[in-house]
């Protein structure tokens, strides 16, 4: 019975470092395609989105 318990962990962890892979795969196409494009009004508003999003965070954790 433990034995079939460690089996499906050790399934569960295959699967989880597998989709970390994936995503971490895919991200860095997607990073890589907004670094090297040649199109600026993309680029602009993804440095726009990354301006906002600590700003965001910083006025909410200042509200308590």
């Amino acid at each position: 019975m433990v034995t079939v318990a460690i089996r499906i962990l050790e399934g569960l962890f295959a699967v989880g470092v597998l989709g970390s892979a994936i995503v971490i795969v895919l991200t860095t196409i997607d990073d890589a395609r907004l670094l090297f494009s040649r199109d600026e009004k993309a680029a602009g508003a993804a440095v726009e989105r990354e301006s906002a999003a600590p700003s965001q965070e910083m006025t909410a954790s200042a509200r308590g």
